[in-house]
């Protein structure tokens, strides 16, 4: 259940902040938007802001649809589980950023951003546990982060653990996402044209 959650979370997050990107810049929204006092950063926080609280609400609602239905603990702490789950949704969304920046079209978007989720559901262990994984695939699995989510999940789940162990799977997962984030918003700036706009660096 978790697994399938968090991969739920990638599809509709990635795709989500993506697209709304691309969409925003073909409808001629976006360049609109870079002449609003304050800056483009602050307008490219905002969306991912928004995006960002839609993953918190969708992960925690398909986790509480599974403790409900299907009786599947959530840990004996909420705050290590929202903790570790609004750390993963930063993580998501910085993803979807990334995406969007390395992209031209919405259909490339499409394309990049569902082989991006299967690779990211598979090293991660979203679809089976990593002990069953070929030794090539648990040498490079440390280095996505639903790796970490997915650590984190499986300590508060099954292992009944607290705050106190979701220390480096949110360290990690925060981590992953500032880097992806700052290396997304450096490139997507340059590639919807928004360097030298007004407000820009403001």
């Amino acid at each position: 259940m978790p697994g399938f959650a968090l991969m739920f979370v990638l599809l509709t997050v990635i795709f989500g902040t993506a697209g709304t990107m691309h969409d925003e810049h073909d409808w001629g929204t976006l360049a609109r938007l870079v002449v609003v006092p304050g800056g483009i950063a602050r307008i490219l926080l905002g969306k991912l802001a928004v995006r960002f609280a839609v993953g918190i609400m969708q992960m925690v609602a398909l986790l509480a649809w599974g403790h409900w239905m299907f009786r599947v603990s959530l840990g004996s702490s909420p705050g290590a589980f929202l903790v570790l789950v609004a750390a993963t949704a930063f993580a998501v969304v910085a993803a979807g950023m990334l995406v969007a920046s390395l992209t031209r079209t919405r259909e490339q978007t499409l394309l990049l951003g569902l082989a991006l989720v299967m690779v990211l559901s598979g090293l991660g262990g979203c679809w089976w546990p990593l002990w069953m994984q070929p030794d090539w695939m648990r040498a490079i699995s440390p280095a996505v982060f639903t790796t970490w989510a997915m650590r984190g999940l499986n300590d508060l789940i099954l292992r009944q653990r607290g705050l106190d162990a979701m220390a480096l799977p949110v360290t990690v997962l925060v981590a992953h996402g500032a880097a992806t984030l700052t290396l997304a918003v450096f490139l997507v700036r340059g590639r919807f044209g928004l360097w030298g706009s007004p407000g820009v660096g403001d």
